[in-house]
C-alpha cells in the first residue's frame, strides 16, 4: 500500500487510547489521525477527518458505540472495527454491531485481574483487520443511504401526541383496565414500559395483541413509531427514542442496560429520552402500580414542559409506590383510579 491507512480511535478509556496509539503507531503502514472519547465525538470526527478505518468501543458515555456506528454509516461511511470486551461476553451485541454495518471485531484486552490478553496478540489481530478493512472499502449500500439522506426533506410525524405508560408490580392486570378503551385506529402511538425480565416481554406483547383492538408489538431497534400501535419495551434492555436521520420521525434505539440499580427497562430512561426528541406539551405520561419510584422523574419533567400526566390512585394500585412518588413530587396533574384513566386519555386525544 503506497499511503498510510488513516485510523480514528474511539474509546472512552484514556488508558486504552494510549495503548492503541502505541500498538498502531508501531506499524509503518498505519497512521492514527484522531481520537474520540465518546460516540458523539466519534461521529463529528468521522465526518471531519474522513478516516479509512475506525476502531470503536461499544460502551461509552453520551452516545454508545452501536448508536454512533449507525450515524457514521449514514453520514461518513467507512469500515468500523468493534474493539470491546462485549464481543467476548455478549455475542448479541457483537452480532448487532455486525448487522448494523461493522466490518469486524477484535476482543479488547482486560486491564484488570490475571486474564489479560497479551497486547502482542491484540496488535497482530487488530492490524490484520485494519489492513483488510482498508483494502475492502466495499460500502456501496452505506454510500447510497448517505446520498439518499441528503435528499430527504424534513417531514412531520403522523400523530399529534405520544403516550408513554410506565408500570411494574401488577401491571399485566392493571393495563387491561386502560388499554381496551383505545380503538384499533387510535391516532397516536403508545409506549408501554412494563418492568419485566428479558424473554417475557415478547410473549406479553403477543398476548396483548390478541386481546386488544390496537396492534401491539415488542419495540425493536430502529423501529419507527406509528399511530395505532402499542410498543412494549423489551425486557433486559433500555428503550430510547431518537429522530430518524434527516427527518422528524421518531424511532426506537434499544440499548444494553448497563446502569447499576436501574430497572431494565426503565420508565425514567424512556420518558426522559422522549422529552429530548418530542415536544413535552404533546406527551401524555402515565404512571401505574409498582414498587419504588421509577418514572417519577420523567413525570415531573413532562408536567414541567406542559404535558399531561396521570398517576394511578391508591384506590386501585396493587402497590402504591411509583405513582405515589410521582404525585408527591408534583409530577401528576391527575391522580385517578385505573378504570378512569383510559377515558381521560381518550378525551384528551380525540
Amino acid at each position: 500500500m503506497n499511503r498510510k491507512i488513516k485510523v480514528l480511535i474511539v474509546d472512552d478509556s484514556a488508558y486504552m487510547r494510549q495503548q492503541l496509539i502505541a500498538i498502531l503507531s508501531d506499524d509503518a503502514h498505519i497512521e492514527v489521525i484522531g481520537l474520540a472519547r465518546d460516540g458523539e465525538e466519534a461521529v463529528q470526527k468521522a465526518i471531519q477527518l474522513q478516516p479509512d478505518v475506525i476502531t470503536m468501543d461499544i460502551e461509552m458515555p453520551k452516545m454508545d458505540g452501536l448508536t454512533s456506528l449507525q450515524y457514521i454509516m449514514e453520514l461518513a461511511p467507512c469500515p468500523i472495527i468493534i474493539l470491546s470486551a462485549h464481543t467476548q461476553r455478549g455475542a448479541m451485541v457483537t452480532f448487532e454491531a455486525l448487522e448494523l454495518g461493522a466490518f469486524d471485531f477484535v476482543t479488547k484486552p482486560s486491564v484488570m485481574g490475571s486474564a489479560i490478553t497479551p497486547l502482542e496478540q491484540i496488535s497482530k489481530e487488530l492490524k490484520e483487520r485494519i489492513v483488510a478493512a482498508a483494502a475492502s472499502r466495499k460500502l456501496p449500500a452505506s454510500r447510497e443511504r448517505a446520498a439518499r439522506l441528503k435528499k430527504l426533506e424534513k417531514s412531520s410525524v403522523p400523530y399529534s401526541k405520544v403516550i408513554v405508560i410506565g408500570v411494574s408490580t401488577g401491571g399485566p392486570k392493571t393495563v387491561m383496565d386502560i388499554l381496551p378503551h383505545f380503538p384499533s385506529d387510535f391516532p397516536v402511538p403508545i409506549i408501554l414500559i412494563q418492568h419485566m425480565p428479558e424473554m417475557f416481554t415478547a410473549s406479553f406483547a403477543e398476548r396483548l395483541n390478541q386481546n386488544l383492538p390496537m396492534r401491539v408489538v415488542e419495540a425493536a431497534n430502529r423501529m419507527v413509531l406509528e399511530p395505532g400501535t402499542i410498543y412494549v419495551a423489551p425486557g433486559g434492555r433500555q428503550l430510547y427514542t431518537e429522530k430518524a436521520l434527516g427527518t422528524n420521525q421518531l424511532r426506537f434505539s434499544v440499548r444494553s442496560g448497563t446502569e447499576k440499580n436501574i430497572h431494565t427497562p426503565s420508565v425514567d430512561i424512556t420518558m426522559l429520552s422522549l422529552l429530548q426528541n418530542f415536544p413535552a406539551e404533546r406527551i401524555i405520561g402515565v404512571l401505574l402500580t409498582g414498587i419504588g419510584s421509577d418514572g417519577a422523574e420523567g413525570m415531573v419533567e413532562i408536567r414541567k414542559g406542559g404535558g399531561l400526566t396521570i398517576a394511578e390512585s391508591e384506590e386501585t394500585s396493587i402497590v402504591y409506590g411509583m405513582p405515589r412518588s410521582a404525585a408527591e413530587r408534583g409530577g401528576a396533574q391527575y391522580v385517578l383510579p385505573s378504570y378512569m384513566i383510559g377515558q381521560t386519555i381518550l378525551k384528551e386525544v380525540l
